[in-house]
């Protein structure tokens, strides 16, 4: 594995925080998405952007942006699977626990 690969995986399992609006990935058009390869799905606005950016990586829960939110939705609505998981410090972070794929 060289460093960049290193790198990248070590970004991935890094919560992050976001501050902003502008910070969460994705368009927030209507996007069909597979979960788990079972369960076809199609999300816009918030929602899809917070799947994007759940897909890049974890995020920390607390955040002025209220993630929590879209999280709730996104289990109780939409059936998918985010784990709350905790850092050593005692941080919580949503972390995506199923594969999601767009569907084209």
């Amino acid at each position: 594995m060289n460093l960049q690969t290193k790198i990248n995986a070590l970004k991935a399992e890094t919560p992050r925080w976001i501050m902003s609006v502008p910070e969460l990935s994705g368009t927030g058009a209507s996007t069909a998405y597979r979960i788990d390869g079972e369960t076809d799905i199609t999300l816009s606005k918030r929602w899809q952007r917070m799947i994007e950016t759940l897909k890049q990586g974890p995020v920390f829960c607390a955040s002025p942006v209220r993630l929590s939110d879209a999280v709730f939705v996104l289990r109780s609505q939409y059936g998918v699977e985010i784990d709350t998981l905790q850092t050593e410090a005692g941080r919580k972070y949503y972390s995506l626990a199923c594969d999601v794929r767009e569907v084209r």
